[in-house]
C-alpha cells in the first residue's frame, strides 16, 4: 500500500492529465490510487468527471453511487449524477438527481442550466424555460 505522500503525488499526477485532455491516461492512473484508498471522494469525485468526458455513462453513475454512499454530501455530486443519467438516456433519474442537486445547491448557475436540458428532454419545457431563465440570472447573463 502506498503512502498517503505517495498517493498525493499520484493523484495530482492524475489530476494533471486530465487538466491537459488526456482523459483516458488519467482515469488509468486513478484506477491506481482506487487500488489503495477505494472510497477516497476526491478520486471517485474526479473518475466521475473522467468517465464523463470519455462518454461512459454507465461508469460515471457507478462512481457517483459509491461516492453517494460513502459522502453524499458532496456538492456537485448530484449535477454529476444527473448529468451521467442523461447521457445514458436515464431522464426521469437524471430529472431526480437534478432536483436534489437545485435542492443542494439552488445559486449554481450550471445545475439549473442542466436541470433545464433535462427538463426539455422530457418535455417539460415551461419548467425548463423557467430554469434556463434562472441560470442566466444568476450567471450575470442578460436575460
Amino acid at each position: 500500500m502506498a503512502n498517503p505522500q505517495q498517493l498525493e503525488l499520484k493523484f495530482r499526477s492524475a489530476v494533471k492529465k486530465f487538466e491537459n485532455g488526456d482523459f483516458s491516461a488519467a482515469e488509468k492512473a486513478l484506477l491506481k490510487i482506487l487500488k489503495s484508498v477505494p472510497n477516497d471522494p476526491n478520486v471517485l469525485h474526479l473518475m466521475m468527471v473522467v468517465s464523463l468526458q470519455l462518454g461512459c455513462a454507465e461508469k460515471a453513475i457507478r462512481y457517483g453511487h459509491k461516492l453517494e454512499t460513502t459522502n453524499p454530501g458532496l456538492p456537485d455530486l448530484y449535477n454529476l449524477l444527473g448529468t451521467a443519467y442523461r447521457l445514458g438516456g436515464q431522464t426521469k433519474k437524471a430529472l431526480s438527481a437534478f432536483r436534489s442537486a437545485v435542492g443542494r445547491q439552488p445559486k449554481s448557475a450550471d445545475i439549473h442550466f442542466n436541470f433545464a436540458n433535462a427538463l426539455r428532454d422530457n418535455d417539460e419545457l415551461e419548467d425548463a424555460n423557467e430554469h434556463y431563465q434562472r441560470s442566466f440570472q444568476l450567471d450575470g447573463a442578460v436575460v
